[in-house]
């Protein structure tokens, strides 16, 4: 399976990310995170949103980011 590599406007595109505080959007752009969020896309793309959601600890707000940039990059 193909790994999906995502964009940090891709991130900044979500509802998720618009909703964050200006701190909060300071610490989901960092590198270590960004790489968390596009592993993150790649898990739940390979095993399924559901099977992702229970096997993996996420924060919630990586969860929701995650979730609509799978919608994103399945289009």
């Amino acid at each position: 399976m193909e790994q999906i590599k995502i964009t940090r406007e891709q991130v900044r595109e979500t509802d998720a990310y618009k909703n964050l505080t200006k701190i909060q959007k300071v610490v989901f752009l960092n590198r270590n995170n960004f790489k968390v969020l596009e592993h993150g896309v790649n898990l739940a793309n390979y095993k399924g949103l559901e099977a992702f959601e229970k096997e993996h600890n996420f924060t919630w707000h990586n969860k929701e980011i995650i979730k609509e940039l799978l919608l994103f990059v399945k289009v």
